[in-house]
């Protein structure tokens, strides 16, 4: 039994944080509140290291044999805030003395490497239930009912994020095509500044923070399911493997994706062809475009038809959460067991 123990401001932000995967590594995780008691300690944030460093230090001190992980879910965290996010074995420069630590993130181990379903939607069966039950909707309509809904659908294009317009959101790690998009998908949301354009969330309209919401996933399904022709579906942070609710959300509601994948980005693997928009293109050249009307292309509405049976299928597949979710558990078992087999440096 593999026994770790979170620690942190962030620690509700790593993998086994979420009940259906801590669930699926029960018999071979266990999580204690003692670092003693444990193999490694795991952090989740720069900012952790940052703020409990001499604790850390102070720990690693007392069982020189205790490891050390920060385990990070979220690209947008290692590239904004780590000053190294492409590198495993690291020593931390705490105020007490060097920490050695690991760095588990999308660059750096295959926990993320997901066979069909990303991570992200593992870590609540919530996605998975309302996909289902979109795309099944989604997938009994004609490429006719489509055409009617895009010709009277309310919005032209819908944007969603958080306003963010300061540089540090604009990283770039070119030799892991690892890129902050905050900062470029924010003007391009501004350069779209046209009727039937909607542009909401954290800084272009009042109101509490969206991650503050009860429910912000389902707020936003029901706030513009069946109300938009294209959706902005830009990730914060460009990794050919980092892939989230976006795209799912944009096809769910009845709207063409807008995207940003470098060739052979894993969203390749989910999305159909000819029925979304990519604007890597654009990103890479650093252009500020107004997305293209890609709705009366004479092959969309055939494609976008067949990127709703592709989802409806892998959804309507009762084993494919419990498929990744193994997936997820052996790569998990197998990077700590390469952790603890390593001697620190």
């Amino acid at each position: 039994m593999l026994t770790l123990c979170p620690v942190g401001d962030y620690q509700h932000r790593q993998p086994l944080a979420y009940d259906p995967i801590r669930a699926a590594c029960a018999d071979a995780i266990a999580l204690t509140d003692d670092p003693m008691a444990a193999d490694a300690v795991i952090v989740t944030h720069t900012k952790d290291l940052i703020s409990h460093g001499a604790d850390l230090h102070r720990m690693h001190r007392t069982r020189p044999d205790l490891r050390f992980v920060l385990l990070s879910e979220e690209p947008f965290w290692d590239t904004v805030w780590a000053a190294d996010p492409l590198t495993r074995r690291q020593i931390w420069r705490t105020e007490a003395g060097p920490l050695p630590f690991t760095f588990l993130n999308h660059q750096t181990s295959g926990l993320y490497d997901f066979a069909r379903i990303p991570y992200f939607l593992l870590t609540d069966p919530r996605y998975a239930a309302r996909y289902t039950t979109l795309f099944a909707r989604n997938a009994a309509r004609s490429d006719q009912d489509w055409a009617r809904h895009f010709a009277v659908a309310d919005y032209d294009l819908a944007f969603l994020f958080e306003r963010r317009r300061v540089a540090k959101y604009a990283p770039r790690f070119p030799r892991a095509q690892m890129f902050g998009l905050s900062a470029w998908r924010t003007e391009v949301a501004l350069a779209c500044d046209r009727p039937r354009v909607l542009r909401a969330g954290r800084g272009w309209e009042e109101g509490p923070r969206r991650q503050e919401l009860a429910d912000w996933h389902l707020d936003k399904l029901q706030r513009l399911d069946g109300r938009c022709r294209m959706m902005a579906a830009f990730e914060n942070t460009h990794h050919r493997s980092y892939v989230t609710e976006k795209i799912f959300d944009a096809y769910a509601m009845g709207a063409a994706p807008v995207y940003c994948a470098a060739p052979g980005h894993r969203v390749e693997d989910l999305a159909e062809p000819g029925s979304w928009l990519n604007l890597y293109d654009d990103f890479i050249q650093g252009l500020v475009p107004d997305p293209r009307d890609i709705i009366h292309d004479p092959g969309f509405l055939a494609a976008f038809g067949r990127a709703q049976a592709r989802l409806a299928r892998l959804f309507a597949d009762r084993d494919a959460v419990a498929q990744e979710l193994a997936r997820l558990r052996a790569a998990l078992l197998a990077e700590f067991d390469q952790i603890l087999q390593t001697p620190d440096s």
